[in-house]
């Protein structure tokens, strides 16, 4: 059976937006972030984190208000490479 591979750059985000889930939303349901992630506030934007998973693999994101009760919500800003800090 061959595998389809989709091309086109939204693909890719939906791609990377899904390997950074996989690895954030267990820590986020514990609150202990795991140190492979190096998650860290902006300084120079209070509220807003970044989160490196991969050498030149980056996401932006904060939180947000609650979808369902007791459960964290965040919302995804940037997720790329170095460049989407810029």
């Amino acid at each position: 059976m061959t595998r389809k591979i989709a091309s086109g750059r939204g693909w890719h985000r939906r791609s990377r937006r899904r390997h950074v889930a996989r690895r954030l939303v267990p820590d986020l349901r514990t609150g202990l972030f795991r140190p492979g992630l190096r998650i860290k506030g902006l300084r120079a934007a209070p509220g807003i984190y970044e989160l490196t998973w991969a050498q030149n693999g980056r996401a932006t994101w904060r939180y947000g208000q609650e979808k369902t009760r007791g459960t964290r919500h965040i919302v995804w800003r940037r997720i790329g490479t170095h460049t989407i800090l810029k």
